[in-house]
């Protein structure tokens, strides 16, 4: 179902319409890794990009894409898209306010706030997939 869900997905060769990413929840990771667990694969060392280019761990390559989960990720739930397609808007001048710091005698540490009030907002919806389990 995931291979055909990313090779549906893409509606042509442009960069930002083709699948990058999948993110599941961690019953549909463990489930994953089950069933490639025993295939053979090919693991390719050096500097990567993407997701563990920024240090992330739980991240596995499949048909080009990464596939990780997350914990807010509803159960038996798998998102795909493209970091492309997705902007951050913020509805502040900037990205981040903060406030502080300013020093607490009680616990004698300085302490800071940094806020923002954003939303994502996807571009070329159906370039992107969802999967789930009805049952």
């Amino acid at each position: 179902m995931l291979r055909y869900c990313i090779i549906a997905s893409q509606r042509n060769t442009l960069v930002n319409t083709q699948i990058t990413n999948v993110i599941m929840s961690r019953g549909f990771y463990n489930d994953f890794l089950n069933l490639i667990d025993q295939k053979e694969q090919l693991n390719i060392q050096g500097v990567p990009d993407g997701l563990r280019g920024l240090g992330f761990k739980n991240v596995v390559m499949f048909d080009g894409v990464e596939l990780s989960w997350e914990a807010s990720v509803p159960t038996a739930v798998a998102y795909g898209f493209n970091y492309n397609n997705i902007e951050l808007l913020s509805m502040f001048e900037t990205l981040f306010r903060s406030e502080g710091p300013t020093y607490d005698q009680d616990s004698q540490y300085y302490k800071a706030v940094v806020s923002t009030l954003s939303n994502l907002k996807f571009n070329q919806i159906r370039s992107m997939f969802k999967i789930y389990n009805a049952t």
